[in-house]
């Protein structure tokens, strides 16, 4: 039997939202280099989280805590993917790199801006994997938010067959959450500098996690 999309719409947010708080409950996480962006959230300051979209399952099991707002791409499974994370406590102004990318950025500026934390995972929705799009500088540089990167590896893992390699933790996994140091994104700073800071934390992110997943599941194979 074909199950129709007004079904699936109906029951995959709420069937989503209890995979990830159950799942969340078993995960144990360690946590490294926090203290930075802990004293911003507690003092209602803005800061903005980012990774590459294959840690999704990570960030959203452990960083709904911090109710942040998030951007969601404008098509059916984005439909599906906000409605879920809705449930978990996200908001989501819509749109992506692909559909409606200024409109969501516009509506992550106004919510970081009032001291929200924005998350931002920067090769999604559909890549290229492992590149940083503009629309993270942008951000930052409106808001006027730090941005933090996060590395997070999770043992023991599944990797999904998706263009990204999604990363889904297993019940009971250890999580290992390390943030890099904020960076601040100026206002006034030019356009070609910001390209230069925007491919440095392009580099500084990859390394990072490769570095975090080498450290959790060993050295790559050769």
């Amino acid at each position: 039997m074909r199950l129709g999309r007004s079904f699936l719409d109906r029951w995959i947010p709420p069937i989503g939202a209890a995979v990830f708080r159950l799942l969340g409950l078993t995960l144990r996480y360690r946590i490294e280099n926090a203290e930075a962006f802990e004293a911003l959230s507690a003092a209602g300051n803005p800061a903005i989280l980012t990774s590459w979209h294959n840690r999704l399952m990570m960030g959203v099991c452990f960083f709904r805590r911090y109710r942040p707002v998030i951007a969601v791409s404008q098509s059916r499974d984005g439909d599906r993917m906000a409605a879920t994370v809705r449930r978990l406590g996200f908001d989501t102004p819509r749109g992506s790199s692909s559909r409606g990318g200024v409109r969501a950025l516009l509506g992550l500026v106004r919510e970081v801006s009032t001291g929200r934390v924005g998350a931002h995972l920067v090769d999604g929705p559909k890549g290229p994997r492992g590149v940083i799009k503009p629309g993270l500088m942008l951000l930052a540089q409106r808001s006027g938010a730090p941005i933090f990167a996060v590395y997070a590896a999770a043992r023991p893992r599944l990797r999904a067959p998706s263009w990204d390699r999604m990363e889904i933790p297993l019940p009971f996994a250890r999580v290992h959450f390390r943030f890099a140091e904020p960076i601040v994104v100026p206002a006034d700073l030019p356009p070609e500098e910001v390209e230069s800071l925007r491919r440095d934390l392009e580099k500084q992110l990859a390394d990072g996690l490769a570095r975090m997943d080498a450290e959790v599941h060993g050295p790559p194979a050769q």
